[in-house]
């Protein structure tokens, strides 16, 4: 860890609320990015991801509760991209498993005190077709900044 700053009360609240209660999805973001006509490349997502939280202190950021709440800046490291080939599924398969895995993945949250502070998972749908899911929690960036990380990702 490399730097480490309080949050601000209105961290703090998101953070506390969601902590506290039995739905760790309170203040989660999930973000469905649709990507046709393109490559589905799980190494290039991974690069992508890699290269913009090294350039982003905002996407190495990891909340601790030892006496107080603090947000520490980690160092750079690879950003993990689950990949999941859906390829051969049917549209009303891949509609309904879609469905499946955001209920799950919103149900499991996400770790504010694991680097990084978000999941990425890409799916391919078809040859050159796919879904980035995106998941962060919105103590951690704002609704402004994911609009532009993913202009610098894709």
């Amino acid at each position: 860890m490399t730097t480490a700053f309080p949050l601000t009360p209105l961290q703090q609240g998101m953070y506390l609320e969601s902590a506290g209660s039995s739905q760790p999805w309170i203040y989660l973001e999930q973000i469905i990015c649709h990507l046709d006509d393109e490559p589905i490349d799980a190494a290039a997502m991974r690069a992508a991801w890699t290269d913009i939280a090294a350039k982003h202190p905002a996407l190495r950021l990891t909340i601790t509760l030892d006496e107080t709440l603090s947000q520490q800046v980690n160092a750079p490291s690879p950003i993990e991209v689950t990949f999941l080939d859906w390829s051969q599924r049917s549209a009303s398969e891949i509609s309904a498993d879609l469905e499946t895995f955001l209920v799950k993945d919103r149900a499991e949250g996400v770790a504010a005190d694991h680097y990084p502070g978000f999941c990425l998972t890409l799916i391919k749908t078809g040859q050159k077709n796919g879904k980035l899911i995106w998941t962060f929690p919105h103590t951690l960036l704002d609704g402004r900044s994911f609009a532009l990380v993913l202009t610098e990702v894709f």
